[in-house]
């Protein structure tokens, strides 16, 4: 073997042993960018797992002292998989100091191969196996076993999953950014949270947080004609069929001018309503506003909360 330190995990790897290689390689000093070496996992050569920096999945061995994170001896009584392992190990010693808030955002990532690998089922592995992770890994291996020899397949395999990891790892830190910056954005959140109001953000932020309904208020976008626009939008969020936005609009429209302001009435009847029902507003490019629109965004909120109807 090289001498350059290497990572030990299984022959045909699944996301388990992806993953916590994938953590292993990103975030453990001692193992940064470290290549993969596969071997069988019943009879493992002995040379090669005792020159290795880590060894992950394979094995019968755990201690996190030498980097030794398998889970499947018999006398084993954490309900932890390799991947958990490894984030525990990370987490509690340490070592990835700099990293902590990156352990953070992929929580989510390292709890869904954990829980699948331990035999946890719900609709999160449902979706895996179906659409998720778990599908497209099965699809690419089979496609890397139609275009790739053989003795490259794993390499190929790891190769692919480790950008996976990477771009979802990037997703969830852009979104946790983006929640963190919503707060100072806020305008108006509903009791039950399923509203929100906000300024200077985007719907897809807003409903990131929780929302299922967001009103938005731009600075100002540019349009393709040169011009400035000043959007003010109302939208549900993608994957819901409830409720209906238009609806939303014409409650408020219907109550008596005491319970609504002049300046807010008027603003909403010029909306463009969807006919799909999940969004209605004024200042896209659909339905342009080149002046910014002058009216009480907090009370506006209040206003649509009020009146729709959960």
């Amino acid at each position: 073997m090289s001498n350059t330190a290497f990572i030990v995990t299984h022959v045909n790897p699944d996301w388990d042993a992806l993953t916590a290689s994938w953590l292993l390689s990103r975030f453990h000093p001692h193992t940064n960018h470290a290549q993969l070496v596969f071997v069988t996992a019943k009879n493992p050569p002995a040379e090669i797992l005792n020159a290795a920096a880590a060894v992950v999945d394979v094995g019968l061995c755990y201690n996190p002292k030498t980097l030794r994170f398998d889970h499947h001896q018999e006398d084993f009584n954490e309900n932890l998989s390799a991947t958990g392992l490894v984030f525990k190990h990370l987490k509690a010693t340490g070592i990835a100091k700099n990293y902590l808030n990156e352990l953070a955002y992929i929580e989510p990532i390292v709890k869904l191969v954990n829980d699948i690998d331990m035999g946890v089922r719900g609709p999160e592995s449902d979706f895996s196996f179906s659409l998720g992770i778990h599908a497209l890994l099965s699809a690419e291996r089979y496609r890397l076993s139609t275009t790739v020899d053989k003795e490259n397949l794993f390499t190929e395999i790891a190769r692919w999953a480790f950008g996976i990891l990477d771009l979802l790892s990037e997703k969830m830190h852009h979104e946790t950014k983006q929640r963190l910056a919503l707060e100072s954005k806020l305008v108006f959140r509903s009791a039950d949270g399923r509203f929100c109001a906000a300024r200077s953000t985007n719907d897809m932020t807003v409903f990131s947080s929780g929302a299922e309904v967001a009103l938005i208020m731009s600075d100002g976008i540019k349009l393709a004609n040169g011009a400035i626009s000043f959007p003010i939008t109302l939208s549900r969020a993608p994957g819901i069929k409830e409720p209906d936005i238009p609806q939303i609009v014409n409650n408020v429209l219907l109550v008596s001018n005491d319970d609504v302001p002049d300046s807010i009435r008027t603003e909403m009847q010029r909306w463009w309503q969807h006919p799909a029902g999940f969004y209605a507003g004024r200042g896209t490019p659909k339905a342009p506003c080149e002046t910014p629109i002058a009216l009480d965004f907090h009370a506006l909120a209040k206003i649509i909360d009020k009146h729709w109807i959960r």
